[in-house]
């Protein structure tokens, strides 16, 4: 089952909705739902300052929380949307010591992570570790009376989701040509199904399965591989390549999912077309927002390099509306907070 890769970005946020109500039954918990999520910067709730003890300030959280809560966001991601809907509190970052609430479930995503390689800090295969070893600590102190935690019947009814892919394949083409990186995704394809097994293996059978979205139209992206060639961009700005690369792994992902579901009994497993989602999205913004307001071309809306870290852009208020940042499409809006 996957969500429809064709419509308007209204239909698919409503098939989103309808496929969480057809998940979200085969696996609550009396009256409180219990996830683990596995992932990258799409889905760290505070996994990565709690690992590392890094500060991360303004103008992160600003827009919801009104405060930085260790999301790489200005406010709420995906994964918190889930938790609201199904009327749950945020998870809780596996690594966080300070009060974690673990009673509906845990997040193990961490900023940065990649599928491969394996078994370096905080990649799937380590995330996977880090479950497995929260499984086995809470099936132990649930069975001595620690009513609080997890059983095996709340693992079991669990929903698993993962969103991870995007950082290995930014990382490829940092380094490999693009034949190379497409003969690289079968490889991050084995990781992640050696990942869904390790979980059905534990009892888990419910699998919420995020594709990757348009590399090729993210500012840091078009910031680090610039190209003077036109034809390397699509009409948004975007870079050709990097998107082709993105749909290539989706493609895997997808086919992946499918193999499994006929291999995992009694499992149920909702592949996630975030990529048409998020391409809808780059579609809406140019046309209501780039149209009119004459900016400039996702291509032209990040090329400051080292300015980005300047003490002056990190204040938050003039962050997109630095000249060397946009370019000179948004001198009329400098002084006005973003």
């Amino acid at each position: 089952m996957h969500i429809p890769e064709t419509g308007s970005s209204a239909l698919r946020l409503l098939a989103f909705l309808a496929l969480i109500n057809f998940v979200v039954p085969q696996c609550s918990r009396k009256s409180s739902p219990v996830i683990f999520n596995f992932g990258d910067s799409n889905s760290d709730t505070g996994g990565f300052i709690a690992g590392v003890g890094l500060d991360i300030g303004y103008p992160y959280g600003r827009t919801f929380f009104r405060r930085p809560t260790g999301r790489a966001s200005d406010g709420r991601l995906v994964i918190d949307f889930l938790c609201e809907y199904l009327g749950t509190h945020y998870l809780s970052p596996y690594l966080d010591s300070l009060e974690p609430d673990f009673t509906n479930g845990a997040n193990f995503a961490i900023v940065g992570a990649t599928i491969l390689p394996k078994y370096v800090p905080f990649n799937l295969g380590i995330q996977i570790l880090q479950f497995k070893h929260f499984y086995n600590r809470s099936i132990e102190l649930h069975s001595r009376g620690r009513m609080n935690l997890l059983g095996k019947d709340d693992f079991k009814n669990a929903l698993y989701t993962l969103d991870i892919g995007q950082n290995d394949l930014s990382g490829s083409f940092g380094s490999l040509s693009y034949a190379q990186v497409i003969e690289k995704i079968p490889s991050f394809i084995s990781e992640i199904k050696d990942a869904m097994w390790a979980i059905y293996e534990l009892g888990g059978r419910n699998f919420w399965v995020h594709n990757t979205g348009p590399l090729g139209c993210l500012p840091r992206e078009l910031a680090i591989r610039s190209s003077g060639n036109a034809s390397d961009y699509d009409e948004y700005g975007c870079m050709k390549s990097l998107n082709e690369g993105a749909k290539a792994f989706n493609g895997k992902l997808q086919a992946l999912c499918g193999e499994l579901r006929s291999q995992m009994q009694n499992s149920t497993i909702v592949y996630v077309d975030v990529y048409s989602i998020k391409a809808d999205l780059r579609h809406i913004i140019d046309k209501r927002v780039m149209g009119s307001l004459a900016l400039p071309t996702l291509r032209n809306t990040m090329s400051c390099r080292s300015r980005c870290r300047s003490p002056r852009l990190r204040q938050g208020t003039e962050l997109l509306l630095q000249q060397p940042f946009w370019g000179h499409s948004l001198n009329r809006l400098r002084g006005k907070r973003v």
